[in-house]
Order: structure tokens, then sequence, then C-alpha cells
């Protein structure tokens, strides 16, 4: 476990609870944790604190639809 990636962790974490390995920041003693580093490179034992954050996904909005609401909106106060 020491020797694995940071990405492998969070991969883990995302097989057992959903959250996407993308999405997720591990904190310890202050430092978000670096994709390539491993557990080892920053001291991390079993009885260590990590705090994981995971970042709300917004919801995707085509382009089109910004352009037809906007010029739906012009159209509506006379531009």
């Amino acid at each position: 476990m020491l020797r694995q990636q940071i990405l492998v962790v969070k991969q883990r974490i995302e097989a057992a609870y959903g959250h996407e390995a993308e999405w997720q920041k591990l904190i310890f003693a202050g430092k978000i944790l670096v994709d390539d580093q491993t557990v080892e490179s920053y001291n991390i034992t079993e009885r260590d604190f990590l705090v994981l954050m995971v970042r709300k996904v917004r919801p995707h909005r085509p382009i089109l639809a910004r352009t037809r609401l906007w010029s739906a909106m012009l159209q509506l106060v006379g531009g």
C-alpha cells in the first residue's frame, strides 16, 4: 500500500464509493497530494488522517443552448 501512487488510491476510492478519481483531492498535513507521487513519499502511515474533497460536477450546458437562450432573451427585451 505504501508504494502505491496517489492516483491508485483515488481509483480505489472511486471503485468503493463511486467518486470519480479526477474529481478527488486528497489532502494530508495541509498539502494536496499529487497523483504521480507515492503514499510513502508523503510519509503517510496507517494511523494518519487524510481529507478527501470531491468536486461537485456541474451539469453540462451546450453552447448552442446558451446561444439560443441569449437570442430569445434579446428578442424579449427588443435588442
